[in-house]
């Protein structure tokens, strides 16, 4: 069984792949094209690695995979700013 970190790490870096597949040169998405769908489906896979790095924290798991999957979330802040401002109009 893989360790909490690893999950936390494989579930971010697919997360967040989703998440962007939108947008392009990624523009990958099975669901359509240009469906906004991803965008959610990508933030909540993504959500469950953060959660799974802070159970690793919390059980104190060695090794350092579950700080680099902390790392993302200024990633993700960046993001939801530029979503915020694409569907706000304000660019």
């Amino acid at each position: 069984m893989k360790s909490y970190d690893q999950w936390s790490l494989l579930f971010v870096m697919i997360g967040g792949f989703v998440a962007y597949m939108i947008f392009p040169p990624i523009s990958l998405t099975p669901l359509g094209k240009d469906s906004l769908w991803c965008i959610p489906i990508g933030v909540s896979i993504y959500i469950i690695g953060i959660v799974c790095a802070f159970i690793s924290l919390f059980k104190r798991e060695k090794g350092w995979l579950k700080y680099i999957s902390m790392a993302t979330l200024l990633l993700f802040t960046l993001y939801f700013v530029l979503l915020s401002h694409v569907f706000g109009g304000t660019i």
